[in-house]
C-alpha cells in the first residue's frame, strides 16, 4: 500500500497554531501575545512606520494589524499619530514599550532555545526556517495578492 501523505496546509496550519499557542502562554504572565510582540519587534527595528508599511512588514492584512495593535497602543507600548496624510496613521514604540520588549526578550530567547532543541538544532532548525521562508517568498511570487 502507498502511505498518502498528510494534507502539508492543514499540517502546517495545525503547527502553526500549536507554537501560536505555545508561545502566548509562555507570554502569558507578561501580558501580550506572541503577535502583539512581533509587532513591537518590527516596530522597533525599523523606529517609526506606518500602517501601509507594517502589513507589508508582518503580513497581516489591515484589519488584523489593527486590532493587535489596539491593546498596544491603549496601554501605551506603541504611539499612534496621523501622518502628513489624514489617512495615514504613524507608529513608533514609547518608553514604556521598548521597556516591555526588553521584559520579553529573555523569555522570547528562552522559547527560540527550546524551539531550537525541540527542531535537532541549529542547523536543523535554520534549515527549517529557510524552507518556511522559501515557501512564503514562493507562495507571494505565485500569488502576489498574498
Amino acid at each position: 500500500d502507498k502511505k498518502i501523505l498528510p494534507c502539508v496546509c492543514m499540517s502546517a496550519r495545525r503547527a502553526a497554531n500549536a507554537l501560536t499557542y505555545y508561545y502566548d502562554k509562555m507570554f502569558e504572565n507578561i501580558g501580550i501575545t506572541v503577535n502583539q510582540y512581533s509587532l513591537m519587534a518590527n516596530i522597533n527595528s525599523v523606529g517609526t512606520t506606518n500602517i501601509t508599511d507594517l502589513t507589508r512588514i508582518v503580513k497581516l492584512d489591515k484589519s488584523t494589524l489593527t486590532r493587535t495593535l489596539a491593546p498596544l497602543i491603549d496601554t501605551g507600548y506603541i504611539h499612534s499619530e496621523r501622518g502628513k496624510n489624514r489617512r495615514e496613521v504613524v507608529l513608533s514604540l514609547t518608553v514604556e514599550g521598548k521597556v516591555k520588549l526588553e521584559e520579553i526578550s529573555p523569555v522570547w530567547q528562552k522559547i527560540q532555545e527550546e524551539m531550537i532543541t525541540f527542531l535537532g538544532g541549529k542547523e536543523a532548525a535554520d534549515k527549517f526556517v529557510d524552507t518556511l521562508i522559501r515557501l512564503n517568498i514562493s507562495l507571494i511570487i505565485s500569488s502576489p495578492n498574498l
